[in-house]
């Protein structure tokens, strides 16, 4: 990624030029980089992966299988992880539900 240090035709850019360079502003910095189209794979590991993660995001949000109080035991097994209880909580539940014959709802807190 190109750092722009200087003013490109004005004060600002941002956008994309030609389908070929794309201007914007990161933190109060201004750069440039190759205009690139991301990619969505519709593998059938990919399409697992992703309804994984939408059950435990939708698991987080239901106060019935996940109570508050199971939340901030989440929050403490999370601290000093540099982690969110809810961040902590996703990636047990994608690995349990990837690694265990039959799925589980809601893992334990570890």
């Amino acid at each position: 990624m190109a750092r722009v240090t200087g003013p490109l035709f004005s004060l600002d850019a941002s956008g994309t030029v030609a389908d070929a360079m794309t201007f914007s502003k990161w933190k109060g910095l201004n750069y440039v980089r190759l205009r690139v189209i991301p990619a969505n794979p519709q593998t059938d590991s990919q399409v697992s992966q992703r309804d994984t993660l939408a059950a435990a995001t939708s698991t987080w949000k239901n106060a019935v299988s996940l109570p508050a109080a199971s939340k901030n035991s989440w929050g403490a097994s999370a601290s000093g992880t540099g982690m969110s209880g809810f961040n902590r909580f996703t990636s047990v539940f994608i690995r349990v539900n990837t690694q265990k014959e039959a799925p589980w709802t809601v893992p334990p807190v570890e």
